[in-house]
């Protein structure tokens, strides 16, 4: 996966456990017909005494609130700083799940489930600011980014792959073209190649970046 759709799946993922949460409070709540606030009470025709399982669920929501927002943080930071997106995956699948467990085991009381999964989740966040920190050291920040094909899309003009792959078209000769030369990055040298910007018909062949 990308990193924009890891990040994305570990954020829906987490709002889902949002919405579950939210659900299991308003479920409760009007079957028992007892609520927290005084207003709801008395819209609902019910007591103004919440039930327990609901004050759990509202901890629960509130334990996310406090730790939620930073692992999404650092999980940015970290495919900010181009950190491998399987690695992100990994962390982020074991944070999920923790969160997950950690929130029926609050809502339902049971110790030491309780702790222990908190423990997991904490421990996947500070894995991942080490692995920013690590990052950082090795100079990631620096490192060129990778050419987006749909910006010669969004121009109106076309992009030509090197002639060596085996998906390159085939061309027709006696085309205008200005090439332009997009250097590789550290990772992957082999995504050296030449990006010509077609003004009319497509040419033979390209000349690959140095």
């Amino acid at each position: 996966m990308s990193a924009p759709v890891v990040f994305a799946v570990l954020a829906v993922a987490l709002f889902l456990k949002l919405v579950a949460l939210i659900s299991v409070q308003g479920v409760v709540r009007l079957r028992s017909r007892r609520y927290a606030q005084p207003e709801d009470a008395a819209c609902w025709t019910g007591e103004h005494d919440d039930h327990p399982v609901a004050q759990q669920a509202q901890l629960a929501l509130r334990n996310d609130g406090e730790n939620v927002p930073l692992f999404l943080a650092l999980q940015a930071a970290y495919l900010t700083l181009h950190g491998p997106p399987g690695v992100a995956l990994a962390i982020g699948a074991v944070f999920v799940a923790t969160r997950w467990l950690h929130g029926v085991v609050y809502v339902w009381p049971r110790q030491p489930a309780r702790t222990l999964t908190y423990g997991v989740g904490l421990v996947c966040m500070i894995a991942l600011a080490g692995l920013c920190l690590a990052e950082i050291g090795t100079g990631a920040p620096n490192r060129p980014s990778r050419p987006r094909e749909s910006q010669a899309v969004r121009a109106g003009l076309s992009r030509v792959r090197h002639p060596h792959r085996p998906n390159s078209p085939h061309f027709r000769p006696g085309a205008t073209a200005t090439r332009q030369i997009v250097h590789g990055w550290p990772d992957d040298p082999d995504s050296a190649h030449g990006l010509l910007v077609v003004s009319g018909r497509a040419v033979t062949s390209i000349t690959p970046g140095r």
